[in-house]
């Protein structure tokens, strides 16, 4: 009986051991070795710039392959938007050469499953992320919305999360709801009111899901739409997705951007 006992409770030591192991595996990563892995992984300095801590252990965790990204910086008091479109290989042109000073960093990045020569694609990431490196005058609530086709794609039931945040890392708010989808978009909020004390000196966030093909796929294109409104006024914003997930808004008191970038799997 006493080797019995002492049997189980090996067995649970190392049971206990190992799973502590594994969950130290990722548990207290530093930022500045996130950074490094993906840039590693193909990850241009550029996007990782935009993203938050979350964002980049969720591609960490995951495995994933960069597929393209779009990064648009605004200047409030102009209310002007200026783009850079970032390859597959990491490539991509600055405005003017350089990046510009601005109020506003968007970026939507595109990132597959990982990839093994000649499997088929399992899914393609979706994450968007919003930071203000200067706080906006309006401070409402921005609408984000990003389309796909929907004959080749369809959304990941479940799989969506978004959050918004202050600060440090205080979360403002945090869920796995959107606003509303249909077959060929998605859009949901970013909470630039929820901040519980004081001002704020820094707003952001993030939002991801999964795209899983309709059909299998071992290699392909498709264009994917993201469109931001930072709303200047107590307006309203609409938001309707078109054709193979292209995306138009309307109403009043806002300024949007809307980005098309083109993935290769």
């Amino acid at each position: 009986m006493k080797k019995i006992i002492a049997l189980i409770l090996s067995m649970t030591m190392l049971l206990s051991m190992a799973t502590n192991v594994f969950a130290g595996s990722t548990k207290g990563i530093s930022e500045s070795t996130l950074t490094s892995e993906l840039l590693e992984r193909g990850y241009p300095q550029i996007v990782l710039d935009t993203m938050s801590y979350r964002t980049k252990l969720d591609l960490y965790q995951n495995n994933n392959v960069f597929l393209g990204a779009s990064v648009s910086y605004y200047n409030e008091e102009t209310g002007t938007f200026i783009d850079c479109s970032i390859q597959s290989d990491g490539s991509y042109i600055a405005p003017r050469g350089q990046i510009p000073t601005s109020d506003l960093a968007l970026s939507f990045v595109y990132s597959r499953d990982p990839y093994i020569g000649g499997t088929k694609l399992g899914y393609i990431k979706v994450h968007f992320s919003y930071n203000w490196l200067n706080l906006p005058l309006n401070r409402y609530q921005d609408v984000i919305a990003i389309g796909w086709d929907s004959s080749k794609f369809t959304m990941q039931t479940g799989s969506f999360y978004k959050e918004d945040l202050f600060n440090n890392g205080q979360v403002q708010s945090s869920e796995h709801g959107y606003a509303s989808a249909s077959d060929a978009g998605v859009k949901w909020y970013a909470d630039l009111t929820g901040y519980w004390s004081g001002i704020p000196y820094r707003l952001y966030g993030n939002g991801s899901f999964n795209l899983v093909p309709t059909t299998t796929t071992y290699g392909g294109s498709m264009n994917i739409y993201g469109n931001y409104a930072h709303t200047t006024a107590n307006g309203s914003v609409s938001v309707s997705f078109g054709p193979y997930g292209s995306i138009s808004f309307s109403g009043n008191g806002f300024d949007e951007r809307g980005t098309q970038t083109t993935i290769t799997w």
